[in-house]
């Protein structure tokens, strides 16, 4: 996907009729750089993600994965099943859905902080509403994205909580 991106911008800068060739190559070459240097800073960060809709904690894992080359140390699709992996303290930053069913990202997370109060976990949902967010970093959550903004968000909420930073999304 990286490369698709990349030739999407090629394409761009290649259309620009008002864009000296010396421009277009430096442009060019700094896309490489930018988009190399992000595969390079993601690929040995390890995420666990925790979503009830299989289809985009699919498209997440493959995301991660496939785009910025993250390990993907753990899969649930449920609180209960986040909150009984082996290998929670390993995860860089946790990726879980707010609303699910049975345990919900709330409770699941605030039984976590109790155990890892380190945990960086950042907050995926449907709803943009700033009252939850509020609630969400006041129980210790390092972030929160909405799903609908979800490829344009996590990289920079990736970054400011791995500096130990919160991040909201606009």
């Amino acid at each position: 996907m990286a490369k698709n991106t990349y030739h999407v911008c090629y394409i761009c800068i290649i259309n620009n009729k008002y864009m000296h060739t010396e421009e277009k190559y430096y442009i060019e070459f700094t896309i490489c750089f930018f988009i190399n240097k992000m595969i390079n800073v993601m690929k040995n960060i390890k995420i666990i993600l925790v979503d009830k809709n299989s289809i985009f904690l699919n498209i997440m894992k493959s995301f991660f994965e496939n785009v910025l080359r993250c390990k993907i140390i753990g899969i649930a699709t449920n609180g209960e099943a986040f909150n009984t992996m082996k290998n929670l303290d390993k995860a860089d930053i946790i990726f879980m859905d707010i609303e699910m069913s049975g345990l919900n990202g709330f409770h699941s997370a605030i039984q976590i902080f109790e155990k890892l109060p380190e945990a960086k976990i950042i907050a995926v949902s449907m709803y943009n509403n700033p009252y939850m967010q509020n609630q969400l970093m006041n129980l210790g959550f390092k972030g929160f994205i909405s799903k609908t903004r979800f490829y344009y968000e996590v990289i920079p909420a990736i970054k400011k909580v791995l500096q130990n930073e919160v991040y909201v999304a606009n």
